[in-house]
């Protein structure tokens, strides 16, 4: 939290980006724990169940929306965790360059030699600023890989055994 302290704003808006990260992460983990079970692909079979007597291409187009819909749910929080981990670094790296500034300043405005504790003590500071929004922007980028990768794998199955399903109604036979 000290570290935070002494960036200002900018540690302020990082601490920001950091509490709403990991808010996103455990609620994504929680909706995956709470839905792995759900009977999400039982709503989309029984849809297209109570449209059978229609067109293959209408029932797919039905299909397709339901899916998008859903994909929605799913997606929640990702772009937003993409958006902190693009954003975190470069306030990081505004934060040393302030830092870096506030250095040189205290060079110039400092009467005799220049001790290195003098540039040291700017120069951490600065630096803890990237460090911190490195910090951030990595698990942010680790988390929304593993949850779009998981939703890539849950909606391309629910996609081919739903087409399966559709060509069934068309009386297509997909053992040959």
């Amino acid at each position: 939290m000290q570290y935070f302290e002494h960036l200002g704003a900018i540690g302020i808006i990082l601490l920001i980006f950091s509490i709403i990260a990991t808010t996103i992460i455990i609620e994504r983990f929680y909706f995956y724990i709470k839905n792995k079970n759900s009977n999400d692909f039982d709503k989309l079979k029984n849809s297209l169940s109570n449209n059978k007597d229609k067109d293959k291409n209408l029932r797919d187009e039905i299909i397709s929306l339901k899916l998008l819909t859903l994909k929605e749910k799913y997606e929640f929080g990702i772009k937003s965790l993409r958006i902190i981990a693009t954003i975190s670094p470069m306030l990081g790296l505004f934060g040393t360059v302030i830092g870096i500034i506030k250095s040189f300043k205290n060079i110039a405005n400092h009467q005799g030699p220049v001790n290195p504790a003098l540039i040291a003590d700017g120069l951490w500071l600065a630096m803890t600023s990237t460090a911190i929004g490195l910090a951030i922007a990595l698990p942010c980028l680790i988390f929304a890989y593993i949850f779009m990768r998981n939703n890539e794998k849950i909606f391309h199955n629910y996609q081919i055994k739903l087409n399966k399903i559709s060509l069934e109604f068309e009386k297509v036979n997909l053992n040959d």
